[in-house]
């Protein structure tokens, strides 16, 4: 017999299902047979007939898999073998080392796909935002309730499933290649990995939690060890580092380049990309914040012109030490992370890049980077009276590149990026065993 929550197979009698711990109506048992086959058997053409044609409207509703699956109809080894892969989350940490995928000598465990699974939800949540109402998707209700493609009658929950599964497919071939090329990290990037683990650590006591596994569950993935979100994190960062070295390789010229646009010209135009389409600009920027005793925080009030000059020359004098300095990029963006107080780019270094001459930003930083005689390595001072955080902006110009030039070779990298890919999983094909699957439970509305 079948748990009617999760599909898994359960024995007679069972009050609570073993694989996803709901709790069953009644007990599970096999009903006696009866002669009633052979006037069932009688009538199954007809009822099979109707099944069809009921499935077939209710497919267009987006509801068809449902009353298929209801009806045992629907368990091939895909994305549709349940309903529901939720679980309680006590069920979720007993079943987080058991395999649900392989490829090659990569295997990918319960516990490890939690953590595929809700970085894909957190993303799709963080990228989409206030729009996700509009969408139809409503995050205090259960993923797996809620349907994302009314054609299939695909959730939520299997499109994010769906997403976790090709990510890791992804990173575990990329691992493998990296494994035949005999490539492994460097000690600065095994030391970065590294960090992440103290950082983990370090949050889990800024944020009170008796321990990094108990903020693992809370905070991130429920089912998740901590050990198993750092192999998660080595086996990630393993297979971005191998296709960062081979980068270089899979850069176009400037001739594939010019020939790859003139073949899908047409096709760039439909997006508004030509070559009159403009710059796409990298700039770095250091954030000076304006200070005074007589203004209070939060409250609207002018700066007295003392305070301007006194930001003034903390910016000047941060840019001179810069001038005096190796005055390269590396150096710009080292000192941005230590003194910028622009949250949304000091950990990157200052560095907003792709900007255009739309970007939404204050008209004094625009004016500075699409000066037509700026050149690379080019710094000023931008003053900053508009937004809400008002100093000096240490300016620091990256460069800039024709947006159809940007634009060809990334759809070039990204061909020549999914030819290999392909190419690899053909060679290591991945295998899921889909009942096997469990997630845990998160309040995504909390």
């Amino acid at each position: 017999m079948f748990c009617k929550f999760c599909g898994a197979e359960v024995e007679e009698n069972v009050t609570v299902c073993p694989s996803c711990g709901e709790a069953l109506a009644e007990p599970v048992a096999e009903k006696k047979k009866s002669n009633v086959w052979k006037k069932v058997l009688a009538i199954t053409g007809v009822v099979l007939l109707a099944i069809v044609l009921v499935g077939a409207v209710l497919h267009f509703m987006g509801l068809g898999k449902q009353v298929l699956h209801t009806l045992k109809f629907w368990r091939a080894n895909d994305i549709d073998y349940k309903l529901s892969y939720t679980v309680k989350n006590d069920v979720a940490e007993k079943k987080k080392d058991v395999v649900i995928a392989t490829v090659g000598d990569q295997t990918l465990t319960n516990g490890e796909l939690q953590a595929h699974y809700w970085i894909a939800v957190y993303d799709f949540i963080d990228y989409y935002g206030y729009y996700l109402s509009s969408m139809g998707l409503d995050l205090s209700k259960p993923l797996s309730d809620q349907i994302c493609d009314e054609k299939t009658g695909q959730t939520y929950q299997q499109m994010f499933l769906q997403s976790a599964l090709d990510s890791w497919y992804r990173y575990a071939t990329l691992v493998e290649m990296s494994k035949e090329a005999g490539f492994k990290l460097s000690e600065a990037q095994q030391e970065y990995v590294n960090s992440i683990k103290t950082q983990v650590e370090e949050m889990a006591k800024e944020y009170k939690y008796t321990d990094v596994e108990e903020f693992i569950d809370a905070e991130f993935f429920p089912g998740c060890s901590f050990d198993i979100y750092m192999a998660y994190t080595q086996n990630n960062y393993l297979a971005l580092s191998y296709y960062d070295s081979l980068y270089e390789s899979m850069l176009p010229t400037d001739d594939q380049v010019n020939a790859y646009y003139a073949e899908h010209e047409a096709e760039f135009k439909e997006k508004g990309i030509d070559k009159t389409a403009g710059n796409y600009y990298d700039v770095r920027h250091i954030l000076i914040e304006i200070q005074s005793d007589a203004v209070d925080e939060g409250v609207a009030s002018e700066y007295s012109e003392a305070d301007w000059e006194a930001c003034r020359k903390a910016a000047q004098d941060l840019l001179d030490q810069f001038l005096a300095g190796e005055a390269t990029e590396e150096a710009f963006a080292k000192l941005a992370k230590e003194h910028s107080k622009d949250p949304g780019s000091a950990d990157n270094g200052g560095l907003y890049d792709s900007l255009t001459k739309e970007t939404g930003f204050i008209q004094g930083f625009k004016d500075w980077y699409l000066d037509e005689s700026r050149k690379p390595g080019d710094t000023g001072l931008v003053k900053n009276t508009e937004s809400s955080t008002q100093g000096y902006h240490i300016m620091y110009f990256s460069g800039s590149t024709p947006i159809w030039e940007v634009e060809t070779k990334s759809a070039i990298l990204a061909d020549n990026t999914n030819k290999m890919l392909e190419e690899a999983k053909a060679k290591w094909p991945m295998e899921v065993n889909f009942k096997n699957i469990v997630l845990g439970q998160v309040d995504l509305a909390g």
